[in-house]
């Protein structure tokens, strides 16, 4: 992986697009690759040998995920949300009326699917990204990354060591106690009960119990 994000970093470059950061990849159903940056989405077909670009907007793109081979969907700055159904030839801004930063998007299944955003903010999908609810959390700062052990159970991280979680589908987050402070920015549960979180200043925690407890600093992130 870190192979085709080095890649992908060095065909920007050459592509003019030197100053541009990336903030998401994501290995697709019809075995594509996607990344998305600066107002670019960029596809590889061939296993990150050669990358294409897309630019859909002026503004961030933080986060990509796809529910089927021709699905997908984006989030970004200022409540950006794009959606295709032809495998990301094209892509169509959909207006949530939000202006929050939105960091990441994931689907649990092909109906429901969440946003995290800036001000703490939770959206929730049941009809495959046609309608958004917002789910209060009592949070205000910016939550990066949400991951879901199955359907129900799931979890958001973001800024001062806030760690959230659902056990209801999505419909109700309760913040789970840590001695952590530092920015949380992404968050990995396994089917397995075991759950990961990474964050600043080489931040990594580990739970064993679907993420109600955590072990603070279990290592250190080395290269």
């Amino acid at each position: 992986m870190r192979n085709k994000i080095l890649f992908l970093l060095l065909f920007t470059q050459l592509a003019s697009f030197a100053q541009e950061s990336i903030y998401s990849i994501y290995s697709a159903p019809n075995k594509n690759l996607y990344a998305v940056g600066n107002g670019n989405v960029f596809t590889s077909p061939d296993t990150g040998k050669n990358w294409y670009y897309n630019h859909i907007s002026d503004f961030q793109l933080y986060s990509i995920c796809f529910t089927n081979p021709n699905t997908g969907y984006i989030v970004g700055r200022q409540g950006l949300l794009y959606t295709t159904i032809d495998k990301g030839a094209t892509w169509v801004n959909s207006n949530l009326n939000i202006s929050y930063n939105l960091y990441a998007i994931v689907f649990v299944n092909a109906n429901n699917g969440f946003i995290v955003g800036a001000n703490g903010l939770i959206l929730k999908t049941t009809n495959s990204g046609k309608d958004w609810v917002e789910k209060q959390t009592q949070f205000q700062g910016k939550l990066y990354a949400l991951s879901f052990i199955n359907d129900s159970i799931g979890l958001a991280v973001g800024d001062s060591g806030e760690i959230l979680k659902t056990t209801n589908y999505g419909e109700t987050w309760n913040k789970i106690n840590s001695t952590v402070t530092q920015r949380l920015r992404s968050v990995v549960a396994t089917y397995n009960n075991e759950c990961y979180i990474v964050g600043d200043n080489q931040t990594l925690l580990k739970s064993n119990d679907k993420g109600n407890t955590w072990l603070p600093k279990i290592g250190r992130a080395s290269c």
